[in-house]
């Protein structure tokens, strides 16, 4: 009988580090009897992990998909038992975080009878609650969640009084809804602290559970989704009061705003003060951990077999918390603001740069062929792709050359940057499509038969 292993997170505990390792090695994981779903042509691979199947059994819609109906009828379900059948390998894993989202008993019922005619096993990675918030509230930051990391007295504030939070760090609860449909003993709960993974280090840990060792053969894929500096995080909550959250899909600008989040994520040289783990005091970090202390500890004692109850590694009595406020000042966010200004501005004349030196390389490679230069003066002139009074205007150089506007373009026009009309970006198109400068092909022209 075949064995489905279901990875079902915890978020914040690695999952898509692991899913990128599972996907890139996905070959070598063939050869140890696994097979781990990776067509992004079935509907329940997405994103490398299998959150397809998630509205399928909670009959609810989700926000990433277009088609909603099509997988809340359980299409993508009824694709992946019929895939799993004909897989030669006698174990298959499937990993998402959104397996979480089976609030109902039902839900997971639904999946444990879809599964019936195989062993299940469930893999779930767990980490001390005080962790677990900040590195919840760093992703909501992300995406654009308002939501404040609270300072003092945490069971009165935000954190112990956020019923999201305490539902899903109840891990106990959460442990044994899962257990009731599959059984205890097909539970698999690791501890997601570098001293209790197998050889310290989370890809070793997890193929562990197979009866793999980890050698020279698999892939080390870099770690993804590590959380932000706690200087980061609150300025992305300032900002989350002026910009869309990419939740709100009924917002065009959700697109544009989540780029500039995604801007202030990816540079390293931009608000990097205080480590988000050290934002809390000693005291407060033990004040979460106590209120989930009963449940953790049973869960040590039925799930892992650890008679003293021990679940987490303690606290250890040295951390100074870095915060004086969870709000920046007025002062604070303008300054903020002002740096990020200016790193726009740089990484837009280093883009510019670049772009220059690059087709003054290309244009030194030669001339276009007489017959090339027809041709896109043709199509551009046909399908009135330039307009003439738009470029004149723009580009005076232009008009004191008496060059054909067209022609000007062809030859000389996208090799500096200038674009044909207020609808087209030059330079921008370029970087996006750099393929088309092994052939030096008219940006323009590219795009309209294209599209």
């Amino acid at each position: 009988m075949k064995t489905i292993f279901i990875h079902i997170g915890l978020s914040k505990t690695g999952t898509t580090s692991l899913q990128n390792f599972l996907t890139v090695n996905h070959s070598k994981l063939l050869q140890h009897n696994i097979f781990y779903p990776i067509d992004s042509q079935k509907k329940y691979v997405q994103w490398n992990q299998h959150v397809g199947l998630i509205p399928s059994l909670t009959q609810e819609k989700l926000i990433f998909f277009s088609d909603d109906d099509n997988y809340v009828k359980g299409e993508a379900l009824d694709e992946f038992l019929d895939d799993i059948k004909k897989i030669e390998q006698d174990n298959i894993l499937i990993s998402s975080e959104f397996f979480l989202r089976l609030y109902n008993d039902s839900s997971i019922d639904l999946l444990q009878n879809s599964l019936k005619n195989y062993n299940t096993k469930i893999i779930l990675y767990v980490r001390r609650q005080d962790e677990f918030y900040l590195s919840t509230r760093s992703e909501r930051a992300k995406v654009g969640f308002p939501h404040r990391i609270s300072v003092t007295n945490c069971i009165s504030d935000t954190c112990l009084n956020d019923s999201v939070f305490l539902e899903a760090a109840n891990y106990y609860k959460l442990i044994n809804r899962w257990a009731k449909a599959f059984g205890k003993e097909n539970m698999i709960v690791r501890i997601f602290e570098k001293e209790k993974l197998y050889k310290n280090d989370l890809f070793s840990d997890f193929l562990h559970i197979f009866g793999i060792e980890m050698d020279g053969n698999f892939e080390i894929t870099n770690n993804l989704n590590e959380s932000l500096s706690l200087e980061k995080v609150r300025f992305l909550q300032e900002l989350s009061h002026y910009l869309v959250s990419y939740s709100n899909v009924n917002n065009k600008k959700r697109f544009v705003h989540q780029d500039i989040r995604n801007f202030i994520i990816q540079s390293v040289d931009l608000f990097e003060k205080g480590k988000l783990s050290e934002f809390f005091s000693d005291g407060e970090k033990q004040q979460i951990v106590n209120y989930f202390e009963e449940g953790n500890k049973l869960l040590a004692k039925e799930y892992l077999q650890n008679e003293t109850g021990e679940l987490f590694s303690k606290i250890t009595a040295h951390t100074k918390p870095l915060h004086s406020n969870t709000k920046m000042s007025n002062d604070e966010t303008i300054k903020a603001l002002i740096k990020l200004v200016e790193k726009f501005h740089w990484n837009i004349k280093q883009t510019e740069q670049m772009y220059d030196r690059l087709m003054l390389s290309i244009r030194n490679q030669g001339l276009l062929a007489k017959e090339r230069i027809d041709f896109e003066y043709e199509f551009i002139k046909q399908n009135s792709l330039l307009e003439i009074e738009y470029y004149l205007n723009e580009y005076k150089d232009v008009l004191v050359t008496g060059l054909d506007p067209i022609l000007h373009y062809i030859q000389y026009g996208w090799f500096e940057g200038k674009n044909p009309s207020s609808n087209f970006n030059t330079r921008e198109y370029v970087m996006n499509n750099l393929g088309i400068l092994d052939e030096s092909i008219n940006p323009l022209v590219h795009s309209f038969r294209n599209s």
